[in-house]
């Protein structure tokens, strides 16, 4: 099943989101390669693969799935009460990954042995 993109200026494109970061989404199709798309230009999106979704430092939730909601807004289907969000308010967005599924962080990391 792929993700789909809507845009805001009508165009619809499928593949399968790797990715939400610094308001940008990563998106792996099999007729262009990855395509980088400006957060600011998408529409809604929707997804059936599940999705760790944070909005910020504090607040995030693993979406089983996406579906599409109005103008620059996406629901999130956690299994309980779905709910919508704005995309401007998403900052990252990526796929769980096993074992570690919430270990991101910001800036520099130094450490010696």
């Amino acid at each position: 099943m792929a993700d789909t993109v809507w845009l805001k200026n009508g165009d619809k494109l499928t593949g399968t989101i790797q990715l939400v970061d610094s308001g940008k989404l990563l998106l792996k199709t099999e007729y262009a390669g990855s395509i980088t798309l400006n957060m600011q230009k998408i529409a809604t999106l929707e997804s059936d693969q599940a999705l760790l979704v944070k909005q910020d430092d504090f607040v995030g939730e693993h979406a089983k799935s996406l579906k599409p909601a109005g103008q620059g807004q996406v629901e999130l289907v956690n299994g309980t009460a779905p709910r919508v969000v704005e995309l401007a308010s998403i900052s990252q967005m990526l796929p769980p990954k096993p074992l570690v599924q919430d270990l991101t962080w910001s800036g520099t990391l130094d450490f010696s042995a």
